[in-house]
């Protein structure tokens, strides 16, 4: 497609080249945008893409800590470019450290989301629960901790089995790995898992779990305009994540649902926010009623998943940001997303549990036209994806050992 050819001088710039970046890179790529990837990890499969220029500059300064030198990479860009660039931040990591010096890169670039007011917002999830509240959505029963003399009042209110979760949960990586949250049964695996987790914060959430399976999780991708106005969205639900249950999405099907649109479109205009950003609900059976999940100023790990099936949002934020306007189209309904290697853990896990059977397993990959990493145009980033699996493994690994001996050091 040419759609970009009039915009094309306006060079887009994606911090993370996880599969999440990637599928920015080809998205806006394949549409003929220049597109500049930046990632600490040299073996980020993003960085194999035909559609990515890995920029070195910007990349040692992420992988130094240099917010200074980042900032001053990307101002140099800038100079060069015939229009601003395109920002697009698709890491936890990046939305925090750029919060704070985001009035700054407004000045000589454009911001695909809304990270001076809501970057830290949407972050924190006591911030965000906060909000929530304050804007009568409907959330699961949440408990707040910050030391241990509150924990009496969680245990005692809350219904089990739950969860206990990180005010911002990219910070503890080396502590959960793959996990996002730790299941507990009772009062008693309560106290043990915050005794854990309180010596990297003591500021966490506790959470009751909505009952149902993970294709009862919907999520939308929303890109508002600087008018405040919904500009375009994608409506899809997970059919599995991993970890099992409180996870990323491993499967998921591109299906409009107008309730959870309409959630995420009320909401987004409350609080006011502009540009993309991506919503996840979960409907409780015991109502009937979605509860919000989460919100992320960022597209979501199966962004690919939109443009396969039609709605492409990233490009769609890309394109009004460089003045052309956005074109709606109505979404495929039907499109699978499916990311490999989590997939298939995902039913070696449920599988052991006397769950999804193999030949079902088989059968819930038809209709796959997506891929997180595979891409017939596209084949580097797959041929790269061993090591990239292999340098994630290590890396977790290697903080975990530190995490262990830094103690007695």
């Amino acid at each position: 497609m040419s759609d970009a050819r009039g915009a094309a001088s306006a060079p887009a710039v994606v911090l993370g080249l996880s599969p999440t970046g990637l599928g920015v890179a080809r998205s806006l790529g394949r549409r003929g945008v220049p597109v500049y990837g930046v990632d600490a990890n040299p073996s980020a499969v993003g960085r194999h893409s035909r559609y990515c220029h890995y920029h070195e500059g910007l990349s040692r300064c992420v992988a130094n800590g240099d917010v200074r030198g980042l900032v001053t990479g990307l101002r140099e860009l800038a100079r060069d470019a015939e229009q601003p660039p395109v920002l697009f931040p698709t890491t936890d990591a990046f939305i925090e450290t750029l919060t704070a010096v985001a009035d700054e890169l407004e000045s000589f670039l454009r911001l695909s989301t809304d990270l001076g007011r809501f970057g830290l917002d949407f972050l924190s999830k006591r911030k965000f629960y906060d909000l929530c509240r304050r804007h009568d959505v409907e959330l699961p029963l949440t408990f707040f901790l910050s030391s241990e003399t509150d924990l009496p009042e969680a245990q005692a209110g809350v219904r089990y089995p739950a969860i206990l979760k990180p005010v911002f949960v990219h910070r503890f990586r080396a502590l959960l790995g793959s996990r996002k949250v730790v299941r507990v049964s009772s009062a008693a695996e309560l106290e043990v898992a915050f005794s854990e987790l309180a010596q990297v914060d003591p500021n966490l959430i506790v959470q009751e779990v909505i009952p149902g399976p993970d294709d009862q999780i919907w999520c939308a991708i929303c890109y508002f305009g600087r008018d405040g106005r919904s500009r375009s969205v994608f409506v899809a639900r997970k059919l599995r994540q991993y970890p099992p249950g409180f996870g990323s999405a491993s499967l998921a099907e591109s299906r409009w649902n107008s309730e959870v649109a309409e959630l995420s479109d009320r909401f987004l205009t409350r609080v006011g926010f502009r540009g993309l950003c991506a919503t996840e609900f979960k409907r409780d059976p015991r109502d009937g009623r979605f509860k919000m999940i989460e919100v992320n100023a960022r597209v979501p790990l199966w962004v690919s998943l939109a443009e396969a099936a039609g709605v492409d949002v990233a490009y769609a934020c890309y394109s009004d940001l460089v003045g052309r306007g956005c074109q709606t189209t109505d979404q495929v309904d039907g499109v699978r997303w499916i990311f490999l290697p989590k997939d298939l853990a995902s039913a070696v896990r449920d599988a052991r549990r006397g769950g999804l059977g193999w030949s079902e397993w088989i059968a819930s990959l038809r209709g796959c036209r997506a891929d997180a990493v595979w891409a017939p145009d596209d084949p580097g980033p797959a041929l790269s994806l061993p090591i990239y699996l292999a340098s994630k493994g290590v890396r977790r690994l290697w903080r975990r050992t530190m995490r262990r001996i830094a103690p007695g050091s």
